[in-house]
């Protein structure tokens, strides 16, 4: 199991972007790309506009999953993961400084509009997604993804 564990970790450090999977109370999938995300080992953080499709979904319907699948990857050493878990706000002061600071090593931006203490004003929200469980596919390894329920 830590294998898989490391190995999502260090996919999820060297991903630009990552596809967030949404449903609402109409249990209709909607996806959308996250570029503002990072990770607490497989827990992770995403950060987006109050005002979106999104996070009312996450109001009426809080099981996500988060994808991520590098470019240009050839078929037989192709490798994904996907990680599943309960997205929720972060109103912990601590909890959203650390968010802020793991985000903001891939989104800059999000340092300035927080140490301005202006989280609020622009209408941004950080969420953490509590890891139920992981499937992590790489093709060298195997023909099947393993999965590890958390």
């Amino acid at each position: 199991m830590s294998n898989i564990i490391n190995d999502s970790e260090w996919y999820i450090e060297r991903s630009q972007l990552a596809i967030l999977a949404t449903t609402g109370k109409d249990n209709i999938p909607q996806v959308r790309v996250i570029r503002g995300f990072a990770n607490d080992g497989v827990n992770l953080y995403f950060t987006t506009n109050k005002d979106t499709q999104k996070v009312r979904n996450i109001n009426e319907n809080p099981n996500v999953t988060l994808f991520f699948q590098n470019e240009g990857q050839d078929f037989g050493s192709f490798t994904n993961l996907s990680i599943t878990g309960i997205a929720k706000v972060i109103d912990n002061k601590e909890e959203l400084n650390k968010a802020v600071d793991a985000i903001s090593v891939r989104y800059p931006g999000l340092k300035k509009v927080a140490d301005d203490n202006e989280l609020n004003i622009s209408g941004t929200l950080i969420y953490k997604i509590d890891a139920k469980s992981v499937k992590f596919l790489d093709r060298e390894k195997s023909e099947i993804a393993e999965v590890v329920n958390l």
